[in-house]
């Protein structure tokens, strides 16, 4: 089988994840030493997904940016000894941003804070005269203001015109930024076949409403297939006149942190679809990979293909709410 290939336009970091348990009281926090355990991993809107789609058999090549620095040299190691074409990625002077998830309190996900880099984490179009991949997709546009309308549009409106599968998960903005979100995305939204994301960014980019609703937006905007995904609860799938709620896999207490879960559901409907599985396919595997990189540590950077097929018969069953 002829292994697909995909672009993937994105800002790439470092995560520093910090587990374990610390006092929830300010007066002892102050005070408190303890053990964590920690991982430092290549990351990011496009780093996470890059990754995945490359260990579920894709040709992957990043268009990004990295700074001149030490982290800048480990993300283009990293990813180039996992088969990742990184040729595209520039090394640009400045500092490689940074995500630290002190995931000591409870949350699996959260808090987060973050240094950001000031150079241009991907380019404004993709230049001309490269070989045409089979998808491309774009990660994290709403983090980052200055990247709103900069001309990826043409890129996406290019790469539809020739076939190319376009994929499109804005995610959210890092400065406060108003909602409706949607005139920040919408050139690019339109030239989109498959969109990705969460629910709460589905109301902040479409308005208030149902996950539903805004699935059906995105269609309305020129999308073929719409994914809104709701965590733990699964996700909803809307293509043609089809509506269909796909539960996660039930993994309990086995979840110590869900950083990349939402990317590895990416690759992986991404993957099927390259594939050639129809969207409600394309949604089991999906949610299959996302359990797999729930399993283990380093979330999307380390889903597990053999595990995916193992874990497909345990993904529950899909509901059609067509008719809704």
């Amino acid at each position: 089988m002829v292994s697909p290939r995909i672009d993937c336009v994105g800002p790439l970091n470092m995560d520093l994840l910090i587990r374990g348990s610390a006092p929830l009281d300010p007066d002892e926090l102050r005070e408190w030493v303890g053990p964590s355990q920690v991982d430092l991993l290549v990351a990011g809107s496009i780093g996470y997904p890059v990754q995945a789609l490359a260990r579920l058999g894709c040709g992957v090549r990043v268009f990004s940016a990295v700074g001149e620095d030490a982290f800048g040299a480990q993300i283009r190691a990293e990813l180039g000894a996992q088969g990742i074409d990184v040729s595209q990625v520039a090394v640009l002077p400045g500092l490689t941003s940074i995500a630290i998830y002190p995931l000591l309190f409870g949350g699996t996900k959260r808090p987060m804070t973050y240094r950001l880099s000031d150079i241009q984490p991907w380019p404004s179009a993709l230049p001309a005269g490269l070989d045409r991949p089979d998808g491309l997709l774009l990660a994290g546009l709403l983090h980052f203001r200055r990247m709103y309308r900069s001309g990826m549009a043409s890129s996406f409106a290019a790469a539809r015109a020739e076939g190319v599968l376009t994929a499109l998960d804005p995610q959210f903005p890092l400065e406060p930024t108003p909602a409706p979100w949607l005139p920040h995305i919408a050139d690019v939204l339109g030239h989109t076949d498959v969109f990705l994301c969460d629910e709460q960014e589905a109301e902040s980019i479409f308005g208030p409403g149902s996950p539903t609703a805004a699935a059906r937006a995105a269609l309305a905007h020129g999308c073929r297939v719409a994914v809104v995904k709701l965590g733990e609860r699964g996700s909803l799938i809307a293509w043609d006149s089809r509506l269909i709620s796909q539960p996660a896999v039930a993994l309990g207490a086995a979840v110590d942190d869900t950083v990349g879960a939402g990317d590895s559901f990416d690759a992986g409907f991404l993957t099927a679809l390259l594939h050639g599985a129809d969207a409600a396919e394309a949604g089991r595997y999906a949610t299959a990979a996302a359990a797999s990189s729930l399993l283990q540590t380093g979330g999307a950077a380390a889903v597990d293909p053999a595990q995916v097929q193992s874990l497909l018969p345990h993904v529950p069953q899909q509901r059609d709410l067509s008719a809704r």
